[in-house]
């Protein structure tokens, strides 16, 4: 199978990494994401896997029916139970101070209600890695074909590149 999805992915035409234009664009049209500031992603900062100096785009999904009509059957049970968890927590707390607005952003990452795209970049052209806050396999995917891979990986025998074709295939792509 993985030397058919090789031949795929070859035949195909698919770039094997998209610029961070390209990739804005395709989150904005799929997702409806609307593009932060940097700022608003300062806790990164103290994040040992992201490397805040490279941030080049920053992007919110808040598009509640989109992002449940994406959801796998998997993810919207545990979303269900998320919310039961939380609002379990509140109503322990009944005379818990007015939440911050980072509070009420995180419950509506934790809830489903909202997706942070992170997305970093070595050279100001392509995406050298993504950090994503929120709880999306079909969006995770994207974001890794985005992210692409390294041409010298194209080959199979690399883990890499054979996950990189699974995910294409997953993705309908190949």
């Amino acid at each position: 199978m993985l030397k058919q999805l090789d031949k795929n992915f070859k035949a195909s035409g698919l770039p094997s990494n998209f610029t961070l234009d390209q990739a804005g664009q395709l989150l904005q049209k799929n997702y409806n994401a609307i593009e932060l500031s940097k700022d608003d992603f300062k806790d990164l900062q103290n994040d040992p896997d992201a490397k805040y100096d490279h941030i080049a785009k920053c992007y919110k999904i808040m598009d509640t029916k989109l992002l449940y009509s994406i959801y796998t059957q998997d993810e919207k049970q545990d979303l269900s139970e998320m919310i039961l968890y939380l609002n379990s927590l509140v109503n322990d707390n009944t005379g818990a101070s007015e939440k911050s607005e980072s509070e009420l952003i995180w419950k509506d990452i934790q809830e489903g209600r909202r997706i942070n795209i992170v997305l970093e970049s070595v050279d100001n052209n392509s995406i050298s890695s993504f950090t994503m806050q929120g709880l999306s396999q079909k969006i995770l995917n994207d974001l890794i074909i985005l992210k692409g891979i390294p041409n010298e990986y194209c080959v199979l025998g690399n883990p890499h590149y054979e996950y990189y074709l699974n995910v294409l295939h997953n993705a309908g792509k190949i």
